[in-house]
Parts: C-alpha cells; sequence; structure tokens
C-alpha cells in the first residue's frame, strides 16, 4: 500500500538525532552554496557577454573615406542627412507653390487689365 509522497521521508526525518541531521544539513549548505556560486557564475558570465555584444556594436567602422566612427554615430548622421533632405524637398515644394501663384497674378495683371484695345463691347458702337 502506497502512502502519501514524502510521508515515509517525513517520518524518517523526524526520527533522525539532531547529530544525523547535521550530516544532511551540511550536505543541503553545501549543495545551495555550490548553487548560488554557479548561479552568481553564470550571471557574470551573461553581464561580460553582454557588455562585450555592445561593445562590438559600437567598435569604429572604417567608411569609405577613411574615417573611424561607430554604427551609432553613422546612423545619427544618416538620420540628420535624412531630415535634412526631406527639409529641403519641402522648401523646393514652397518655393515652387510660390512662384506657380505669383506668376499666376502676374498674369492676371498683365492679361486682365483695362487694355480695351482687342476687345470691343457690343455697346460701343458709336
Amino acid at each position: 500500500e502506497a502512502g502519501p509522497p514524502g510521508g515515509e521521508g517525513g517520518s524518517r526525518w523526524q526520527n533522525l538525532t539532531p547529530v544525523e541531521r547535521k550530516k544532511y544539513e551540511d550536505l543541503a549548505a553545501q549543495d545551495k552554496s555550490r548553487f548560488l556560486a554557479e548561479s552568481h557564475k553564470r550571471d557574470v558570465e551573461a553581464m561580460q557577454r553582454k557588455e562585450r555584444l555592445q561593445k562590438e556594436r559600437e567598435t569604429l567602422i572604417l567608411d569609405d573615406q577613411g574615417e573611424g566612427r561607430t554604427r551609432r554615430s553613422r546612423m545619427k548622421e544618416q538620420k540628420k542627412a535624412e531630415k535634412k533632405r526631406v527639409k529641403k524637398q519641402e522648401k523646393k515644394k514652397v518655393k515652387a507653390a510660390s512662384k506657380k501663384k505669383k506668376g499666376k497674378k502676374e498674369k492676371k495683371r498683365s492679361g486682365g487689365g483695362d487694355d480695351d484695345s482687342d476687345y470691343q463691347d457690343d455697346n460701343d458702337s458709336d
């Protein structure tokens, strides 16, 4: 007949003398300290790996002109250049629209004035 899990082990543990328990408690303490040391070592290695990869990402890269720059600085420069290019295009559009509007105004002034030389009114037959 099977009892509850750990039932027999629990009763055996309760029946041990303090001297007998000390042996197992010492083993448990050693195992705990081993586990903590291995966990700490793993965490330190993970942090070192993360830092190494970060440094590799930011290492100097030689561009076409031979100037050393980091990837991050290169990305910043590219974003800045893109913003400048977009701003320049927007300025050109505004300027072209302004010229077009100005041209229409001048056309109206020159073509739509009081110059009646080419136009005769039917009521002007006197």
